[in-house]
């Protein structure tokens, strides 16, 4: 029986029930991880948030928890030994059947990973175009697939669904009356903030936008500082037509007709106390919080848990829960709640990787990569090579993309003595403009987007370019994966998506 020996040493050879329900929490608990490989993809988004509490410790104490009542209960059971005996036999063959499941279910999950990495591998995908909004340009996105929010040009914010490709829900033209005046030292620093993220190409619209359940939060300094929040109602999807034909629309094609959208409800900005006069450059939703990177280089936290407790609505609170501070702008903002570690990019060149886990305002290490002509780090990942490594990826304002190993202790957390490993290493070819976003589909594959126009997917162990999505336009701000399924902004009024699942597959997902 598997893990029978490691099993008997634990709980001792009089014991041998409770080691056998041992092996079976021991077996759970690898299919379980498994599985979550398989479906997410990517780690990080099956995860419970590091600050609510480490996901791996709270299923090692239930497991924990299970095996001692389990125990308990056999202990009692062996009192009598003619049971004992006549189930002995009867869980052997239990255990023999289980081992087997167990073994071929490993193997198709095996098999299943393996096609999915192909597929990657070899841009075995369907392209098309979402979403097209009517008179209004895509500026950032964010995802709950189906569903997405979408910040645009002119500051209106959209919820729409991506098999549909119908917008659902859209903010009012008179959402955001501006609270502040925006001084002449805000508007130098607006201007300096426009060169930094978008490089002049275009007005800055929605700068950052979240996305989680009900809640959508988004930045817009253009019309007002600090964080505007919106609350939106899922029974809208329930008044959308389903007859429309975006589904099966190549790119280039627009949606069909359907109903018209519902009214987001605003809820107000977060715009007092540490967020006042702020301009928030971005913004991300883990669980029950919500993070903010602001211009004058704080990231700060706060909780979205509005449950009629303690907690405030987010548009009262005036202090956060966890701040860290810089000495300059953040830039860009990556989280990664099953690593327990955040990066941030700042506009001093530098790449900061912190700790979700430990008290606010630890820098766990500073690293700052050799780009061209003084340029910044504008985005950052915290990728996942293979089950045991993972690295730091950053883009740069020149083209660049950058990697750090990182160090893994022996519980597989990021070492806090030593944190990264080895050299800084530099992808090739470079893109030919900023690379502006990033994302780690599947383990050991890397997506960048540049406002070079161009979508690359790279082999990140080998740091090789495999292919490339060209089409897209100088100001693409956003990518989002769940490892099926790839969606971007950057074309105009459209979301573009790339799906690597067979349609008759995709219910299954």
């Amino acid at each position: 029986m598997a893990f029978s020996s490691s099993s008997d040493l634990l709980l001792g050879n009089n014991n041998k029930a409770a080691a056998r329900i041992l092996s079976v929490v021991l077996c759970c608990c690898l299919v379980s991880t498994t599985e979550s490989l398989v479906v997410s993809h990517h780690h990080h988004q099956q995860q419970q948030p590091s600050r609510i509490g480490s996901s791996r410790a709270a299923a090692f104490s239930k497991a924990t928890t299970i095996l001692y009542s389990s125990s308990s209960s056999s202990s009692s059971s062996n009192n009598d030994n003619n049971d004992s005996n006549n189930n002995n036999n009867n869980n052997k063959h239990n255990d023999k059947i289980l081992a087997q499941e167990l073994k071929a279910r490993q193997e198709a999950l095996n098999y299943e990973e393996f096609i999915m990495e192909q597929k990657w591998r070899n841009a075995d995908c369907q392209s098309k175009v979402s979403v097209r909004l009517e008179a209004d340009y895509c500026r950032r996105l964010a995802v709950e697939y189906p569903l997405a929010a979408i910040g645009s040009t002119s500051g209106a914010i959209y919820v729409t669904h991506l098999e549909t490709g119908q917008v659902l829900a859209a903010s009012s033209d008179s959402d955001i009356l501006q609270t502040t005046t925006q001084s002449i030292d805000d508007c130098i620093q607006l201007e300096r903030l426009r060169a930094l993220l978008h490089y002049g190409h275009g007005p800055i619209g929605t700068m950052a936008i979240a996305f989680s359940g009900d809640l959508i939060c988004a930045s817009n300094p253009r019309e007002d500082l600090g964080v505007q929040v919106w609350r939106w109602n899922h029974n809208d999807m329930d008044t959308t037509t389903t007859t429309s034909t975006t589904s099966s629309s190549s790119v280039g094609s627009s949606p069909s007709a359907s109903s018209p959208p519902s009214q987001l409800l605003f809820q107000g900005s977060m715009n007092s106390g540490l967020l006042q006069d702020k301009i928030v450059t971005c913004l991300a939703i883990e669980e029950d919080y919500l993070w903010v990177g602001t211009a004058c280089g704080s990231l700060m936290v706060y909780s979205t848990l509005e449950d009629g407790g303690d907690t405030l609505p987010l548009t009262l609170q005036t202090e956060p829960e966890f701040q860290w501070q810089f000495s300059d702008s953040i830039l860009s903002l990556s989280l990664d709640p099953f690593l327990g570690h955040g990066l941030v990019t700042t506009s001093g060149g530098s790449v900061e990787l912190i700790s979700l886990e430990e008290e606010d305002g630890k820098v766990v290490c500073t690293l700052t990569p050799p780009l061209n002509g003084g340029e910044n780090v504008i985005s950052c990942l915290l990728a996942r090579i293979t089950d045991t490594k993972y690295a730091i990826v950053c883009g740069g304002g020149d083209g660049t993309i950058w990697t750090q190993a990182l160090k893994m202790d022996s519980y597989g957390d990021i070492s806090q003595d030593e944190p990264v490993t080895g050299p800084l290493i530099k992808f090739r070819p470079p893109h030919a403009a900023p690379v502006k976003c990033l994302a780690n589909p599947i383990p050991g594959f890397l997506v960048s987007g540049g406002l070079d126009g161009s979508l690359r997917v790279w082999d990140l162990e080998e740091r090789e370019s495999l292919y490339q999505f060209v089409g897209y336009k100088i100001w693409m701000g956003s990518i989002w994966t769940d490892g099926y399924r790839l969606a971007t902004d950057g074309s105009d009024n459209g979301i573009t998506i790339h799906n690597f699942v067979r349609d008759d597959d995709a219910e299954d997902i």
